[in-house]
């Protein structure tokens, strides 16, 4: 069913409700991304002299590297403040061509606060809706693929129709991609270029605190989309952009040491599932799965978090009354802990 999204209290949201309750759980389920790297095990070179010795030439070789990794032209590329600021600047883009932002849920938070927060009239619907709903002349499609919070990566027919017909009315965030561990990089952009699609170091790299992401666009849009960067953040710190590039140049080391814990969490993931007769989304293309439930996802995870001090995501933040997202980036012990501990909940 068509909602039109209107934002209840800007307070309420999925940030708060991740930074708020990660200070009083002990087991938190609610962080999508890797965590707990050390740069030099990866055999990145931290050190400050460097840094400012390669200064100079820092942007032109990370633009390179991404080129290489995915096979785009490099005047394609838009660096971006993280994930969040490649959302907003999506929803800025599109803001002036159209003025309903189109919101397929489940999907993540940002993905309609974003429009809705500079005015576009922004709705929420099913995928079984969409395509009798779009309108080309004004609407555009924000969205994620792997999808956030059900890791789905297909596409359903109403949505691969439109991506044929009217690529450029789409925004992918695909943060969530490499979760899938293919030997090369890929982005939907290689294949629907007329779309826009975002790629972060923030999750599967554990580099949020390089806050580094990146739009794909045509070269028109391109240039469009960094003038409208020149509101928002300006540029990237180089430092960042630095670290990133040697992050990025090591991504098969990242696959190697992500691949053991993932799969195997997974693997327990979809065990406890099968035996408990719990209908959960497939995990195996992202880092997290969704937990459907008949009970209300906000006052189950609050209950949950009050009562074992185990932080999950309810399903409020993603247009979902009933759920939860649980996250598999954590320790295998900790996640058999957690699951059990829940049990009695669900």
């Amino acid at each position: 069913m068509t909602l039109e999204y209107n934002e209840p209290d800007i307070r309420e949201n999925i940030f708060n409700w991740i930074i708020s309750n990660s200070k009083k759980c002990e087991i938190n389920l609610s962080l999508s991304g890797m965590n707990g790297y050390d740069l030099s095990d990866f055999g990145i070179d931290t050190n400050f002299k460097t840094f400012t010795r390669d200064f100079s030439v820092v942007e032109s070789q990370l633009r390179e590297t991404i080129c290489n990794l995915y096979g785009v032209d490099s005047e394609e590329i838009v660096f971006t403040t993280g994930g969040s600021e490649a959302i907003f600047l999506a929803a800025l883009y599109f803001r002036g061509p159209s003025n309903r932002a189109l919101i397929p849920v489940p999907e993540y938070e940002p993905m309609f606060r974003a429009p809705y927060s500079i005015g576009t009239k922004t709705l929420l619907l099913d995928n079984q809706e969409l395509e009798s709903t779009f309108n080309k002349s004004t609407d555009h499609i924000l969205m994620s693929n792997p999808n956030n919070p059900t890791g789905n990566s297909e596409l359903h027919e109403n949505l691969r129709r439109i991506l044929s017909e009217s690529p450029e009315k789409l925004f992918i965030d695909e943060a969530f991609r490499d979760f899938a561990f293919q030997k090369k990089a890929y982005t939907m952009f290689t294949d629907n270029p007329g779309i826009l699609a975002s790629v972060t170091a923030t999750k599967f790299y554990d580099a949020g605190f390089l806050r580094l992401g990146w739009i794909f666009a045509e070269k028109n849009v391109a240039r469009r989309i960094r003038e409208l960067k020149m509101i928002t953040s300006g540029s990237l710190s180089i430092h960042s952009l630095w670290l990133g590039n040697q992050i990025l140049g090591k991504r098969d080391l990242f696959i190697e040491k992500a691949r053991g814990r993932i799969t195997r969490n997974r693997e327990e993931i979809k065990s406890y599932a099968k035996k408990h007769g719990m209908k959960i989304s497939s995990p195996d293309k992202a880092s997290f799965c969704f937990f459907y439930t008949e009970k209300d996802g906000m006052e189950l995870c609050k209950e949950i978090m009050d009562r074992e001090k185990i932080l999950l995501t309810p399903g409020k933040y993603f247009g979902l009354g009933n759920g939860f997202r649980l996250c598999i980036t954590g320790k295998e012990e900790e996640l058999k802990h957690a699951l059990e501990a829940i049990s009695k909940y669900l």
